[in-house]
């Protein structure tokens, strides 16, 4: 019998989860860039420039609305379960079949999930509250709601989207251990984030302000994301 790191299923959950952390860096940083609060005057330029002025305004719009439907979506089915209160324990939701909760509750190789079981349940637990509004979220896109109740709709900070993407590769990590190999982290700089300041940058590089408002940007995020 393979380990569980070399199964069909434990690839799927892999691969989903490394497009869950790419969705979340890209639109983390596409977003970065118009942040008033990480730098005002950088904020503005490129709102300007990407959104206002820009040809591209659309396309970055209706892209960056697109990935933030398919993020909270994919991300409520990957967990695809929570904590009952009253029957204080994991249940699992019935058509999140291709979720980490329903693998974990397959009563398949029951032994070797238990440490993972552990961590999932804590985490279950201790998101609760931010799991409810990323279920409530995925409910109101799926559903179609009126955009006067799908724009009231709340979803945790960024910080702590990172947190549970992270404990997500905790727990995945315990699942498939194998020598050598380790939890997939958001990283704050990984190839997503990265190809949107390229792209960023090519769409605004004629402008003669834009290779100052670059090394502004990094420096501004930098201290943003406390580094």
């Amino acid at each position: 019998m393979p380990t569980i790191a070399m199964t069909e299923r434990y690839k799927e959950l892999s691969y989903r989860h490394l497009k869950l952390r790419q969705l979340y860096s890209a639109m983390s940083e596409l977003r970065l860039h118009t942040n008033k609060a990480v730098d005002e005057e950088v904020a503005s330029y490129y709102h300007a420039k990407l959104y206002t002025w820009g040809d591209c305004a659309p396309f970055l719009t209706a892209s960056l609305e697109s990935m933030m439907q398919v993020f909270y979506i994919e991300l409520d089915g990957f967990i695809g379960a929570f904590w009952d209160v009253k029957k204080t324990k994991v249940v699992t939701r019935k058509n999140d079949q291709g979720s980490i909760g329903s693998y974990l509750y397959d009563e398949s190789r029951t032994a070797r999930k238990n440490s993972a079981k552990v961590i999932f349940e804590a985490f279950l637990k201790e998101e609760s509250n931010e799991l409810v509004m990323i279920h409530d979220t995925r409910h109101t896109l799926a559903h179609f709601e009126k955009l006067k109740v799908r724009n009231k709709s709340l979803v945790p900070g960024g910080t702590k989207i990172k947190e549970i993407l992270d404990k997500l590769a905790d727990i995945l990590f315990l699942l498939g251990y194998r020598n050598g190999n380790k939890p997939h982290y958001v990283e704050d700089d990984d190839e997503a984030a990265v190809s949107v300041r390229k792209l960023v940058d090519r769409l605004i590089a004629n402008d003669e302000k834009s290779i100052d408002m670059r090394e502004k940007y990094t420096e501004k995020r930098d201290e943003w994301l406390g580094k």
